[in-house]
């Protein structure tokens, strides 16, 4: 197993986790308890949601579910504390960045990019 799986089970809600940490700190002083109140309504949502597709898998992937389970953490990748052997290195295709939308993603970053641009001076 190797990317984002091979860390946590569950990487979105790692995602949804780490931007609501953020978000509840850019919030600053202004308001104290926005990082309590994200703590408390994720674990609200998003406890019941890993223990219903933890079950989930497990019934759908028997025989590998338990192992990877076992070394692999929900949601905090504690793996990153103890060594474990490299992946093989993943081999880049064109095919599959067309097929993800790679391109598109550059092109809107770009766009997004360009009113930051200097304008040019006359």
């Amino acid at each position: 197993m190797n990317g984002p799986y091979a860390l946590v089970r569950h990487p979105l809600y790692l995602g949804n986790l780490l931007l609501g940490i953020g978000f509840a700190l850019a919030a600053g002083t202004v308001c104290v308890w926005a990082l309590p109140l994200w703590g408390l309504l994720f674990w609200l949502y998003h406890y019941p949601a890993i223990k219903k597709e933890d079950s989930s898998l497990s019934k759908r992937f028997p025989d590998a579910w338990p192992s990877w389970a076992a070394e692999t953490p929900a949601l905090l990748p504690l793996g990153l504390l103890r060594k474990r052997p490299a992946p093989p290195p993943a081999e880049w295709s064109l095919g599959r960045s067309l097929r993800n939308g790679e391109p598109l993603y550059a092109v809107i970053l770009l766009a997004d990019w360009l009113p930051l641009l200097p304008a040019p001076k006359h």
